[in-house]
């Protein structure tokens, strides 16, 4: 297993390195990778309830953030969607911390340190003193399924069961 962006996901399916790359979308993949959509996710605001933010107007004041931004790294698609999202609404948000996972988005938040930028998880529960502000408006992250040319029994099954648990996300 490899953790991979989409363009590093392509380079590993060219080089025959992996048979199947499960990644988050940035562009189309080129015509010889073959695709399918598996999920694709709202952009939401973490916000924790001493906050009080109920919409990303009200985070603003006069063009500037009065909240850190917690987030994923500038390179990865989720902050990249968040800034064009911003970008369209002439507003410019720059992250206070930087972390490497979703998972900890919550738990910084939750200590106070700042509004974090996640996805909506259908089924996940929040942790407690924590809501969501939803950015509609905002690309989606969109999760896909990537591989070359006819796909292994095995890895055609992992594909099937990826498929379907992420058939109960996107109900």
């Amino acid at each position: 297993m490899h953790d991979a962006n989409q363009a590093d996901a392509e380079e590993l399916l060219r080089k025959r390195e992996i048979d199947l790359a499960i990644t988050d979308l940035e562009g189309r993949p080129p015509m010889s990778i073959q695709s399918c959509v598996l999920v694709s996710l709202r952009l939401v605001l973490v916000v924790p309830k001493r906050a009080a933010l109920r919409s990303l107007k009200e985070a603003f004041r006069n063009g500037r953030p009065l909240e850190r931004l917690i987030s994923l790294p500038a390179g990865e698609v989720l902050t990249k969607h968040f800034h064009a999202g911003l970008k369209k609404l002439g507003l410019i948000w720059t992250p206070a911390i930087e972390v490497s996972s979703i998972d900890l988005i919550d738990i910084y938040a939750s200590l106070g340190f700042g509004v974090g930028l996640s996805v909506a998880v259908p089924g996940r529960k929040l942790q407690r003193g924590l809501h969501h502000v939803s950015l509609p408006a905002f690309p989606r992250l969109t999760i896909a399924g990537l591989w070359m040319g006819e796909l292994s029994e095995l890895a055609a099954n992992f594909l099937a069961d990826v498929k379907k648990i992420a058939s109960r996300l996107n109900r």
